[in-house]
């Protein structure tokens, strides 16, 4: 298996006292991989982004982000298309510390109409590590906290995008063999409630029909492994070209295919 865990920093933007989006400032990732039962620590991605509103005190002093870092970043469609070239083309399991890292990132995506394709599957590291630890409170437990039960020393600079992925490799590493990991979908809920219902549609009529991915292929013009996919949650599509395929598929039924 093959794992990416990944680090976000972000700046809260608010209008009219609400929350308006959080704007990423910093992208942070190290690759796993598992050979042989064994895990090994690979390449490093560390990107400043440019938001499209200015950072507020707070953060820049949280993350240390000095101006200059700010304005000669590029914009999250720019540091995305980089992170997708340093990713290639191998398929992995992206973790993060925490839910807030995934919300995060979907809210971006969403935010600047960009699709998702290489987010397939997701794990929370923080959830299986206090699940781990018997935390069944429902408190978390933080990452500087994690290091310190497992007599690690945290390298780096907390809450720098880069170091903080670094350091939560490292309690993956040592616990991987202890922890239950079940992977999800990555942008689970990523659209609204209405989207999910339709896919679920699609799946239920084309068992319905008995169609295979080859047959429902050939009708709708969509590859077998991007129906596959879309019927994962693992690609996005617009919202019309889904309609479109669930409406296909009813006209089927109502011909008694």
């Amino acid at each position: 298996m093959e794992f990416i865990i990944f680090d976000l920093e972000w700046n809260s933007v608010f209008r009219n006292g609400k929350l308006y989006n959080q704007d990423i400032t910093e992208i942070g990732a190290v690759e796993v991989s598992e050979v042989d039962q064994r895990l090994i620590l690979g390449r490093k991605f560390h990107s400043y982004v440019r938001p499209p509103q200015k950072i507020s005190p707070q953060i820049r002093q949280l993350t240390n982000l000095q101006e200059v870092d700010r304005w000669l970043a590029h914009k999250f469609p720019i540091v995305l298309k980089h992170f997708y070239k340093w990713l290639g083309h191998k398929s992995y399991i992206f973790c993060s510390w925490g839910e807030q890292d995934r919300t995060v990132l979907q809210k971006n995506l969403r935010f600047y109409q960009l699709r998702g394709n290489y987010f397939t599957q997701y794990f929370d590291l923080q959830k299986a590590f206090s699940v781990l630890k018997n935390h069944q409170n429902g408190n978390q437990i933080g990452l500087l906290k994690a290091i310190e039960t497992l007599g690690l020393t945290f390298e780096g600079t907390p809450h720098c995008s880069v170091d903080d992925a670094f350091n939560t490799a490292k309690v993956f590493m040592k616990t991987f063999h202890q922890l239950s990991i079940h992977p999800e979908p990555f942008l689970k809920n990523w659209q609204d409630h209405e989207y999910k219902k339709q896919i679920l549609n699609i799946i239920k009529l084309r068992k319905e029909l008995d169609f295979s991915y080859q047959e429902l292929s050939i009708i709708s013009n969509i590859s077998q492994e991007e129906l596959k996919q879309i019927e994962t949650f693992q690609v996005q599509k617009k919202q019309k070209e889904i309609t479109r395929l669930v409406n296909l598929l009813y006209a089927m039924k109502a011909k008694g295919l």
